[in-house]
């Protein structure tokens, strides 16, 4: 059984982003078994690193809790990413520097940062086993990380860049562009058509109940 990384990385301002797609492979000429894995996505100056985690429960999502980053396991196993901890935490190294990272995935999983500095997805035994036919191809879940030296703030802005638009025109051309601009205009009238009888039928309505009164 072979655990493949496909990280893919981009330059964004002074903040580094990585895409981790890995997944399990069979290259044998047997079925296969498999109980967890373990992937390295990223290391970090353990002295002095704090880990800025979320407890998430019932009533009590999105609580913020600091922890140190060396030694420190964190796993959900209730079937949902986000009940126990958000799936997504932050390391803020003595340096000033701060690293992101996220769980793409609505299941159950563990991150674990090492004494020596490792940073560690992994899913147990119990949250993911099974078999593999000969050649099979089984993705793991997406994790995304991204590191910046400028400190948290830089950090959010620049990851946020590749998350939306420049501007709003651009996503609403994604979306109408394919349309012919004849239809484009068609379509937009028949919007205001609509928008002016919905304000002339509340209109009546409200003189009726005006009469009524």
């Amino acid at each position: 059984m072979l655990l493949t990384e496909n990280p893919t990385r981009q330059q964004v301002g002074e903040t580094t982003l990585c895409r981790w797609e890995s997944a399990l492979v069979n290259q044998g000429s047997q079925p296969a078994s498999f109980a967890g894995f373990t992937l390295r996505v990223d290391t970090f100056a353990p002295e002095g690193a704090k880990a800025h985690i979320y407890k998430s429960d019932w009533g009590r999502e999105m609580t913020p809790r600091l922890e140190d980053a060396p030694g420190l396991s964190l796993a959900v196993t209730s079937g949902r990413s986000c009940h126990g901890y958000a799936p997504y935490l932050f390391v803020e190294e003595a340096d000033g520097a701060w690293r992101f990272y996220a769980v793409c995935w609505p299941g159950n999983w563990r991150f674990t940062f090492t004494m020596e500095g490792e940073a560690l997805f992994s899913m147990d035994r119990d949250m993911l086993q099974g078999e593999l036919a000969p050649g099979e191809r089984l993705p793991l879940p997406v994790v995304l990380t991204a590191y910046c030296p400028r400190g948290r703030e830089r950090l959010d802005q620049e990851r946020r860049r590749l998350e939306r638009p420049k501007r709003k025109k651009e996503k609403h051309t994604q979306l109408l562009g394919t349309l012919p601009q004849p239809r484009l205009a068609e379509f937009q009238a028949g919007i205001n058509r609509s928008n002016r009888d919905i304000r002339r039928a509340l209109a009546a309505f409200r003189a009726e109940e005006l009469r009524r009164v």
